[in-house]
C-alpha cells in the first residue's frame, strides 16, 4: 500500500524509535540501471510469533528541468520490497504445449529439488518472490499513473507473520528520463514495528546487529548580548 501527502508534524517522529518499533536511515547516492539493496536487520530468532509490520519512506534529490513542467523530474526511484530472502518462484515454461507453471521453493529446504527442476528446464529468478506487486520493466505512462516520477513515495508492508519474514531487504533501482545518467542522492526512512512484542525491539535489533549506530543529534544554541 502507497500513501502521499502529509509530513510529520515534529522530526521526532523520524529520529526517535516508538515503543515495540525500529527505525532506521539509510542514506546514499544513486546511479541510474543500477540496484542498490537496503537490508532491513530483523532477528531470525527473535522470540516472537506475532505480526509484523514494514514501513518505508524514500525521498530522492534528483536531477530535474525547469523548462518542462510535466517531465520536472528527470530521474526516479522504483522500490521493491523482498520479505523473505531465500524463497523463489521457479517457472517452467513449455515451448510448444502446455501451461506455465510455478513452484514457491526456499534455498535453505529445497536446496535438492530446486537442483532437479533446474536440470529439467525450469528458470529460477535472480531475485526471491517479491510481495510489493512492482512489475519490470514499466512504461512511461505506467509510471505517471503509479507517480513514480514523484520525489518523495511513501508505503508499508503487513501485517506479515514471523515465518514469511528471513532476511528481508528493499531494492532500490534509480530510472533516468529522457537518457538521463546523472547520479543523485536519497534518504530512505524504514520502520519495523511489532506490536504485540512484550520485549524491547530496539535493543534485540541492535544487540544482534552491532553495526547500526543511534542517531546523535546535534543541537544549537544562540546566546543574545546586549551590545
Amino acid at each position: 500500500m502507497q500513501r502521499r501527502g502529509c509530513l510529520p508534524d515534529t522530526s521526532s517522529e523520524v529520529l526517535y524509535c516508538p515503543e515495540r518499533a525500529m527505525t532506521l536511515l539509510y542514506q546514499g547516492s544513486l546511479e541510474p540501471k543500477v540496484s542498490y539493496r537496503l537490508p532491513i536487520p530483523l532477528p531470525s530468532d527473535l522470540p516472537y510469533q506475532g505480526k509484523f509490520t514494514i514501513g518505508w519512506t524514500i525521498a530522492v534529490l534528483c536531477p530535474i528541468d525547469s523548462n518542462h513542467p510535466g517531465d520536472y523530474t528527470l530521474s526516479c526511484v522504483e522500490d521493491t520490497f523482498y520479505p523473505h530472502s531465500g524463497k523463489f518462484q521457479l517457472q517452467y515454461d513449455p515451448k510448444n504445449h502446455g501451461k506455465k507453471q510455478t513452484k514457491i521453493l526456499y534455498l535453505k529446504t529445497d536446496a535438492e529439488k530446486i537442483t532437479q527442476l533446474k536440470r529439467a528446464g525450469w528458470k529460477m529468478p535472480a531475485w526471491p518472490k517479491t510481495e510489493s506487486g512492482n512489475l519490470f520493466p514499466l512504461t512511461e505512462e505506467e509510471r505517471r499513473k503509479q507517480q513514480k516520477w514523484d520525489t518523495v513515495v511513501r508505503r508499508f508492508a503487513g501485517p506479515l507473520t514471523a515465518e514469511s519474514l528471513h532476511e528481508p531487504f528493499i531494492i532500490l533501482q534509480a530510472i533516468g528520463r529522457h537518457k538521463t545518467v546523472d547520479a543523485f542522492d536519497y534518504a530512505a526512512v524504514v520502520t519495523i514495528s511489532a506490536p504485540d512484542f512484550r520485549g524491547d525491539l530496539y535493543g534485540e535489533i541492535t544487540k544482534r546487529f552491532p553495526v547500526l549506530q543511534p542517531v546523535r543529534l546535534r543541537a544549537e544554541s544562540e546566546i543574545r548580548v546586549k551590545i
